[in-house]
């Protein structure tokens, strides 16, 4: 028994497509959840972290050049949560931030480069809250 070829060929285009989609479906799912990271010239990474459906999650470091932490914290859906911490060029702490939901609550620190605690507050939904109080170089309070 002969197949009829004429009879199956438009459907042929449709299983192109069918499989062109399946293709580009997958790829885009790949690049949507690679992991994210780069690096400097000198071979140091940059950042790394994991992107999830297109987002920022858990927890993402970025780096110097000289391969000290820059900047950490905790994504959620694209969004930061949790504390998240800055530093200087030496691996010293320089701010202590809190998210909720990608807005400022909670209480904040700044440093001097020397490690000393430089002010310290609170922020509510992105408005600070109440007083700021300061410090000196030595760590004594200003205020």
């Amino acid at each position: 028994m002969a197949i009829i070829w004429k009879k199956y060929k438009p459907l042929l285009r449709y299983h192109r497509l069918f499989v062109l989609s399946i293709v580009f479906t997958y790829i885009i799912f790949k690049y949507l959840n690679a992991p994210n990271t780069d690096q400097y010239d000198n071979g140091q990474i940059k950042h790394e972290g994991r992107r999830e459906n297109g987002f920022n999650e858990g927890r993402w470091i970025w780096y110097y050049e000289n391969g000290t932490k820059q900047m950490e914290g905790v994504f959620k859906r694209g969004k930061r949560n949790g504390k998240w911490k800055m530093y200087n060029k030496n691996g010293i702490i320089i701010t202590e931030r809190n998210y909720e939901n990608d807005k400022l609550n909670g209480p904040f620190y700044d440093y001097y480069d020397n490690g000393h605690l430089k002010s310290e507050g609170v922020f509510l939904n992105d408005i600070i809250s109440g007083q700021i109080k300061t410090y000196n170089e030595n760590g004594e309070s200003i205020n």
